[in-house]
């Protein structure tokens, strides 16, 4: 009996241990088409970067675009394309959730910057980033592997760099 258990056990875990991840980077592609088909059935405009992102103005701005160097004031909540909530700016940085930053942080994922890049003071955007140019294959703690981002972000505010 203890022998069968042993082997069972052996067997479960090569199993998992070979079990590859279900996601993969055409799925991801294949529920991204079918999201932006759906977004665009209900009237929205969804314009594409040549960055690779998609975006849809929620509210114009106005004023110049941020430079390297300006001072941009945005709040945001990031979900995945299944509307699952994973992060927000309220969490980060309390107690009015605006987070302050230099144009471009070095460590700010390249389809966010895309995305903020094309916003001017008081411009509201929803940014929606494929996993190419968010986390990819890897993903993080609350993003999973090959999962497209959509960001909700406000531009509160962009000082321009005194000269």
């Amino acid at each position: 009996m203890k022998v069968i258990a042993i082997i069972l056990s052996l067997c479960a875990i090569i199993y998992t241990g070979c079990k590859k991840d279900s996601r993969n980077f055409e799925l991801e592609m294949a529920e991204l088409e079918t999201f932006i088909f759906d977004q665009k059935a209900k009237g929205l405009k969804i314009d594409t970067a040549l960055t690779g992102i998609f975006h849809i103005l929620k509210e114009p701005g106005e004023g110049p675009v941020p430079q390297p160097g300006d001072t941009c004031f945005i709040e945001y909540k990031c979900f995945l394309i299944n509307n699952r909530l994973v992060e927000k700016s309220q969490d980060f940085y309390p107690p009015n959730g605006i987070w302050k930053f230099i144009f471009a942080p070095p460590d700010m994922n390249a389809g966010l910057r895309a995305g903020i890049e094309l916003m001017n003071a008081k411009c509201e955007m929803d940014i929606i980033i494929p996993s190419n140019l968010a986390y990819g294959k890897k993903g993080t703690a609350n993003i999973p592997p090959y999962s497209t981002l959509i960001y909700a972000v406000k531009m509160h505010d962009l000082r321009i760099k005194k000269n």
